[in-house]
């Protein structure tokens, strides 16, 4: 009696689009419920299968430097910077960005036997077209880090983008 009278309270309160909405919710709740506890065999070997084909997907993780030697080992040597300067001038043109200028500053030590040669390039382009750019200027010089990042739009949505960038190359100063 008491449950039919709640029952009747609630279908009031509700409405029968509210009582529709709450029926949804308590088989959808039902439903994730049965799916989460489903744990026969052939169903925990297909997520076992599962997550084994995403690991063999993602992509492979860079081994974990073990040494401050072994870091400046593994960097370029400093006859690199030449490939380094000019991958960035072709990773820009290829991404169809303007550059007007270059100022190159000269390699500096860094620390030990790292040295440091940066790049400042005023930019102008589209974000997709920087962001592309920076992107692959470090999946081809790993050795390379952004410094700064300095994005101005002048006018609305529809004008390209003025910045400045500031781009290092570390390499190591002995073969």
């Amino acid at each position: 009696m008491m449950a039919r009278a709640w029952l009747s309270y609630v279908m009031l309160r509700l409405g029968p689009m509210g009582a529709a909405g709450l029926l949804l919710l308590a088989a959808s709740a039902a439903l994730l419920a049965w799916q989460a506890l489903d744990t026969s065999p052939q169903r925990l070997q297909q997520r076992v299968a599962a997550a084994r084909a995403e690991l063999q997907r993602a992509p492979a993780v860079r081994p974990v430097v073990r040494s401050a030697q072994t870091f400046v080992a593994d960097l370029p040597t400093a006859e690199h910077v030449p490939d380094f300067i000019e991958g960035v001038h072709r990773a820009a043109f290829t991404a169809g960005l303007q550059i007007d200028r270059v100022e190159y500053r000269a390699p500096t030590l860094a620390a030990g036997q790292v040295l440091r040669s940066q790049m400042v390039l005023p930019v102008s382009g589209g974000y997709p077209a920087i962001a592309q750019w920076l992107a692959q200027v470090q999946h081809d010089h790993p050795s390379a880090a952004i410094d700064e990042l300095t994005l101005q739009r002048d006018a609305p949505a529809g004008e390209p983008l003025h910045g400045r960038v500031v781009l290092s190359h570390y390499s190591r100063s002995t073969p």
